[in-house]
């Protein structure tokens, strides 16, 4: 069985770039499903997007707390037909302030495949209409290793700091990047910069030139870079870049990324589209930009579950006293009490409230990295190390030891920022389950017996 690995996002981050009204849009759900290979064990590593418009869901109403509401299911086929794994999402909830031209939700998931062929199909259900989109991408898993990677485009990519490792919004990883995630690349003149990626695989240590150039529908070349010096190492290295598109017409385009290694070429292309100008586009787009970065708007956009959901995970950063007004309260009262409470915490009051944004990033990733499997399944951020990481951050130190004998594979995070504190995991189900043995913070609870558990 293949395992789906989702990557939950926060509904008031789920947004792409607003049309200008009047401009043609095609209201169908988008896929884009990315390949790169792992030498290590000769599979395929996939991550898939999929992009949902908000404006062709059914809203449950009319008035302010109105949602869109959709249920994703995946299914993964083999070449002939049958089904090799299926998953179903729980109802994806986004408030119906957000159903605009142009809004889109999007997903993420990573999974992994031998060599053969394969057809990865997504239908959405819309929960209120019972309306079905599917879109669907024929994959083949490598049966021998590449050249490089398939091309990712995106509308955002950053280099982790060691101040800042969390991911935010629709971010993923790779490596020591932090690529925002789209199936289908939109860029308007107010956001015109269109980043790029690719892995390139080599057995040794190699250097050469990459270029990029910009195709219109016709295929004549627009825009293209000099040739830039790239170095891989041993086994491959990523190769990335951003190009400034501010003042590209409005269209459809297609940018190919060539790169000269080991003596030979390697071509990539990935499709995007650049929406036209306008004032209408301008208001619309910073309306939405204020709705996304400030506590009221934040909150505002989310329906009751939402709140609550948002509300649950503070037990971890402030004391059961202070939260106790929130819970039976009214909807605007919820809303108005997380707003205050991110409000006081925030550091300069001004723009974006950045610790916000990074406690509900840092548990958005622990969601996602530290989801156990299993008859128990538990949401990534509730467990052990996913508590640890919210509270903590990501740790300075590692230790991963495997299975050996009769103790099972723990892990050792060892933190030496301020005071310094350790912790240790132990996976005793074999099935991904960590749980906290033993730490040096006495508060922490822990097993009496770790040390013969982990011999």
């Amino acid at each position: 069985m293949i395992r789906f690995r989702l990557y939950a996002l926060s509904a008031a981050a789920l947004l792409l770039p607003v049309a200008m009204p009047g401009h043609a849009i095609k209201e169908e759900v988008k896929l884009l499903a990315v390949r790169f290979y792992d030498a290590g064990s000769g599979l395929t590593q996939v991550r898939a997007f999929i992009q949902v418009p908000l404006d062709v869901l059914t809203p449950t109403g009319n008035d302010a707390n109105a949602v869109v509401s959709y249920q994703v299911g995946i299914h993964l086929l083999d070449s002939a037909g049958a089904m090799l794994s299926e998953d179903a999402w729980p109802a994806q909830r986004v408030s119906a302030n957000l159903r605009e031209p142009g809004v889109t939700s999007v997903k993420s998931l990573e999974f992994v495949l031998r060599p053969g062929q394969y057809r990865l199909e997504v239908t959405v259900r819309d929960s209120v209409s019972g309306t079905i989109l599917t879109a669907r991408s024929d994959l083949t898993a490598y049966d021998q290793p590449p050249s490089a990677s398939d091309l990712v485009l995106a509308p955002g990519m950053r280099a982790m700091t060691t101040s800042d490792t969390v991911v935010q919004g629709t971010e993923w990883r790779n490596g020591s990047l932090l690529v925002t995630s789209a199936a289908e690349l939109v860029l308007t003149p107010l956001r015109s910069k269109a980043f790029y990626l690719l892995e390139a695989y080599s057995a040794a240590a190699d250097s050469g030139t990459m270029t990029v150039r910009i195709r219109d529908s016709t295929g004549q070349v627009v825009v293209q870079s000099p040739a830039i010096p790239v170095r891989v190492a041993a086994g491959g290295g990523v190769l990335r870049g951003q190009l400034d598109l501010e003042g590209l017409p409005a269209g459809d385009y297609d940018l190919d990324v060539v790169v000269q290694l080991g003596g030979q070429q390697i071509d990539r292309t990935g499709t995007f589209t650049m929406m036209p100008s306008g004032p209408v586009l301008a208001r619309h787009a910073a309306e939405v930009a204020q709705l996304l970065t400030t506590d009221a708007g934040y909150f505002g956009a989310m329906d009751e579950p939402a709140l609550d959901a948002a509300f649950e995970p503070l037990s971890y950063i402030a004391s059961s006293r202070d939260l106790r007004m929130f819970r039976g309260a009214t909807l605007a009262t919820k809303r108005r009490f997380l707003t205050d409470f991110w409000e006081k915490r925030d550091i300069d009051s001004a723009g974006r409230n950045e610790r916000r944004e990074q406690f509900y990033g840092m548990l958005s990733y622990a969601d996602s990295a530290f989801r156990e499997r299993g008859s128990n399944t538990q949401s990534g951020w509730k467990t052990d190390r996913g508590r640890i990481y919210v509270q903590r951050g990501a740790p300075d130190e590692v230790l991963d030891k495997l299975r050996e004998g009769r103790a099972p594979t723990y892990l050792v995070w060892r933190y030496t920022r301020g005071r310094p504190e350790w912790f240790i995991f132990a996976d005793r189900s074999g099935l991904g389950a960590y749980k906290l043995m033993h730490s040096n913070n006495r508060m922490e609870p822990g097993a009496p017996d770790w040390t013969d558990i982990l011999g």
